[in-house]
């Protein structure tokens, strides 16, 4: 898709290329490879396309999550994928963490799960959650960001809320400070919800969307992606998040490097 690319591009030239070997950097793209998650698919439409290049898994993290579309076919083309050079970090691993003196990133596979074999709702396989809370508790003063496909609740349709519910011990001791997803293809922030401070869905990244009308009494936003191309579709983008010691500074951009929002995670 021609818009996809321009996303990948613009991740490319305007925030990886001028900061290598400036900074420690990583891409993480949060799931879905169309259709269906087929070899071909990540060789012909998502490796070729894929914002770091060949040769620049040492400046530049490489990192993915299993997304429905990707376990469509079984799952095979995914664990094929975590083996291109640039995702060795992630040592063919559906999930994985990265940390530093201040956070704790967790980027979980909410989509391997058969019990969830329509790929609708989202479930934490094996035992992720239990990691995450013995993860959190030796973190120390760490703060918490959690990535997943899945949403953990959701203004626009109504869904089963497994995920939130099984991470509910972290959430109820306020041990996750932000949680982005993807799997709708929209984006928004909303306030403060399920103990959850900074709840980001960012699924625009890839596939165009209309926008679509809210449920009644849904969870009230901070900021609702508006953005529309010629054809009425979600304009893509997606996120730069840049952490400064306890604070993130997230900024929310499009497909042609504009920025559209910008806030701070602390």
């Amino acid at each position: 898709m021609p818009d996809a690319v321009t996303v990948a591009k613009t991740i490319w030239n305007r925030h990886l290329q001028p900061e290598l070997g400036r900074r420690e950097l990583h891409v993480i793209h949060l799931g879905d490879a169309y259709y269906a998650g087929m070899p071909t698919d990540y060789k012909h439409r998502f490796l070729p396309q894929w914002p770091v290049p060949p040769g620049c898994q040492y400046q530049v993290g490489s990192w993915t999550l299993a997304g429905n579309h990707d376990m469509y076919s079984g799952g095979y083309g995914f664990f094929a994928l975590l083996k291109d050079p640039r995702f060795s970090a992630q040592h063919e691993s559906s999930y994985f963490l990265l940390q530093n003196d201040h956070w704790q990133v967790f980027g979980l596979d909410s989509s391997f799960d058969p019990r969830d074999y329509k790929g609708n709702i989202g479930e934490l396989y094996g035992e992720q959650a239990a990691w995450v809370a013995q993860k959190r508790d030796s973190g120390g003063a760490r703060k918490c960001l959690v990535l997943t496909h899945h949403q953990p609740f959701c203004a626009y349709s109504v869904i089963a809320e497994h995920l939130s519910r099984r991470l509910l011990p972290v959430l109820d001791a306020h041990q996750i400070n932000s949680w982005f997803w993807g799997h709708e293809h929209l984006c928004a922030v909303f306030e403060p919800h399920k103990n959850i401070q900074y709840p980001v869905l960012l699924g625009h990244g890839g596939f165009p969307e209309r926008l679509k009308a809210k449920l009644p009494g849904a969870p009230p936003m901070k900021f609702e992606w508006l953005h529309q191309g010629p054809s009425n579709d979600v304009l893509l983008g997606f996120a730069v998040l840049d952490f400064d010691g306890p604070r993130i500074d997230v900024q929310l951009v499009d497909q042609n490097g504009v920025e559209r929002h910008r806030f701070d995670i602390t």
